[in-house]
């Protein structure tokens, strides 16, 4: 499968990534004939930053190979056919050109703590060291709990203490809910 597009937008202050949100097996990402990045994997997200070569009219170019048999697949070929593709979305995202949170893991809480975990990885642009927090709250709330980041250390574990969590309801069997959070990133130099 192959996808040619040539998508116009203004990235003025931006970094441009082409994001995957699901792709098997293997994808080559290409913009004006220059490699820029490749994937290997099942059904996994990805992305590729595609700033440095875009330009007004670039040719960006997707070339997708589902790899019949690759191990990526695991266990599942023995069940069904092998397929590919691109399952997600494919998404043009704008981040600022300084920092920005580039992926979110979460934590279920440990049975000893009864605290989830967060980790977040930043991108930090080469040279940009301005001091940077992680800011969290449950979304439609006014408060936000703060987390300062060092300037070497690009990712953190925020912990969800009951300070954060104690107007959010609890998941169980019976009670199946989630609690849609917020998060951002903020210099903090500049207030």
């Amino acid at each position: 499968m192959c996808i040619r597009d040539r998508p116009e937008i203004d990235p003025k202050g931006s970094r441009i990534l082409l994001h995957f949100e699901a792709v098997a097996t293997r994808a080559v990402v290409k913009v004006n004939g220059k490699l820029l990045g490749e994937h290997l994997g099942g059904w996994t997200p990805f992305r590729v930053d595609i700033t440095d070569d875009y330009q007004p009219d670039a040719l960006v170019e997707v070339v997708v190979d589902e790899l019949p048999g690759h191990n990526t697949q695991g266990f599942l070929p023995v069940f069904i056919p092998h397929f590919g593709g691109i399952w997600g979305k494919v998404e043009l995202l704008l981040v600022p050109d300084t920092a920005y949170i580039d992926d979110l893991s979460l934590f279920a809480a440990a049975w000893e703590t009864d605290q989830a975990r967060i980790e977040l990885s930043v991108k930090r642009s080469v040279g940009f060291t301005n001091p940077l927090s992680i800011g969290i709250r449950a979304k439609g709330s006014e408060e936000w709990t703060w987390n300062p980041l060092s300037d070497t250390k690009h990712s953190v574990a925020l912990k969800l203490d009951e300070s954060i969590t104690k107007e959010w309801p609890i998941w169980s069997p019976e009670n199946p809910t989630g609690t849609d959070c917020e998060f951002v990133l903020r210099d903090d130099s500049t207030g």
